[in-house]
């Protein structure tokens, strides 16, 4: 009887031990993925055009820096260090954030909520479409991350 007891004790606590990989930021889920593409839900902060960016911007900041659980990109494109790599490529993190580049690999961004008020702030949720071979492609090209088997 004490045998069993440690082996489901052991089972229980293995299981609890399995590595899980997190968003840092919670208003970014995984919605489907197709051919080289990925749709996204995010939540974006601030009036209708800061909206529609902030929610754009997380969704790229999530790909590049965190990955997104539960789908074909669990792992960052570049890495968890993300001062480090914006400190390493200055102008490419300025021209993809500051220079609006971003959007060039954004598809379609759909409202799915309207305008709402939480923590004193106005959000709003969008369905977000990014092709995800055409970022890892301008990453190579600029250098920022290595081809695959290079």
């Amino acid at each position: 009887m004490e045998k069993y007891f440690f082996y489901t004790l052991l089972i229980i606590i293995a299981a609890g031990c399995s590595p899980r990989i997190m968003t840092h930021d919670a208003s970014v889920n995984f919605l489907s993925a197709v051919d080289g593409t990925i749709t996204l839900r995010a939540i974006g902060e601030g009036s209708n055009k800061n909206s529609v960016a902030s929610a754009q911007q997380k969704v790229i900041t999530a790909l590049l820096f965190r990955g997104i659980p539960e789908s074909p990109e669990k792992f960052p494109l570049i890495g968890t260090s993300e001062g480090e790599e914006k400190a390493k490529h200055p102008e490419y993190f300025n021209s993809l954030y500051d220079g609006q580049r971003y959007k060039s690999f954004i598809s379609s961004t759909i409202p799915t909520t309207s305008v709402y008020r939480e923590s004193g702030s106005r959000k709003t949720a969008f369905d977000i479409k990014v092709n995800v071979n055409a970022l890892r492609s301008d990453l190579e090209a600029n250098k920022i991350i290595r081809k695959f088997g290079y």
